[in-house]
């Protein structure tokens, strides 16, 4: 009988857990600078279809000790497509603070590398991290 229950609660605990995944991309920053300040979270090997999409989670960490940070993202200027279906336009990117679901911005592609503005994400005080997903 105790052999069963052993059985039955290894099952319940193998189909109950939930997987925790880390950030794909962590950046360290200070109150002057950030590590890896351009990065590429989405491939430019992937052939999209209809349907598709990708989920990438980016971590910040601010290392300062006594100051906050404010984090800004701003896209590096892209070559878009100017004729043809301009898939770019129909594509559509949000991101979230991965702790509150909170959606921070969202648009078309074309809306995000055509910024020339940097996009304000949150306020992450000393010591801590805050991840962002882009979908």
């Amino acid at each position: 009988m105790i052999r069963i229950q052993y059985v039955l609660f290894l099952l319940i605990f193998l189909f109950e857990t939930v997987p925790v995944f880390a950030a794909d991309i962590t950046i360290h920053c200070t109150s002057d600078s950030c590590s890896n300040e351009k990065i590429e979270l989405f491939g430019s090997n992937k052939n999209w279809y209809p349907g598709m999409w990708i989920k990438k989670t980016l971590g910040v960490k601010n290392t300062s000790s006594k100051d906050g940070i404010f984090v800004k993202i701003k896209p590096v200027e892209q070559d878009l497509d100017t004729s043809g279906c301009q898939l770019e336009s129909q594509m559509i990117l949000s991101v979230s603070n991965s702790s509150n679901k909170k959606v921070l911005w969202g648009g078309s592609l074309r809306d995000f590398y055509s910024t020339t503005n940097a996009l304000p994400l949150s306020f992450i005080s000393a010591k801590n991290t805050q991840e962002y997903i882009f979908t």
